[in-house]
């Protein structure tokens, strides 16, 4: 797939996503493919969304992999233990709980059965993971 630019300028920006994106997954060892920051900087590099877009919009305008229940459900089965941790860090040094956490994030308010509290974790826990690798 040929991909057609509309200036010098967007080549420039795309190459430069590439190569963080790139140095980003030459810095994981083999075990941190499985993690959500694996998820990420493997989807920026092939191209499937950008990291910065995560990390502005959240994931509720639609993140490949992250759109229907049934793979945002997968994703917290597999990711549930790197989630819940992300949470008790938060909890420690903001000094809440981790409910009173959650009734403050985006999203909150849709949340009525298991399913749709799985997905509001994950895409909480994509876009603030997102929101880390922007900041460093």
């Amino acid at each position: 797939m040929t991909k057609i630019y509309r200036s010098d300028e967007d080549k420039m920006m795309q190459d430069r996503n590439l190569k963080w994106s790139s140095s980003s997954i030459m810095k994981h060892k083999p075990e941190d493919e499985n993690s959500i920051q694996g998820f990420l900087a493997v989807g920026q590099l092939q191209e499937r969304f950008l990291i910065k877009d995560i990390a502005t919009h959240g994931c509720s305008g639609g993140v490949p992999g992250l759109t229907y229940y049934t793979e945002t459900i997968a994703f917290y089965d597999k990711h549930k233990k790197e989630i819940w941790d992300m949470l008790y860090d938060l909890s420690e040094d903001q000094g809440f709980s981790v409910p009173f956490l959650m009734s403050d994030f985006d999203g909150a308010r849709n949340v009525s059965d298991e399913d749709t509290f799985k997905n509001f974790l994950v895409w909480w826990a994509v876009t603030q993971k997102a929101r880390e690798l922007e900041q460093d």
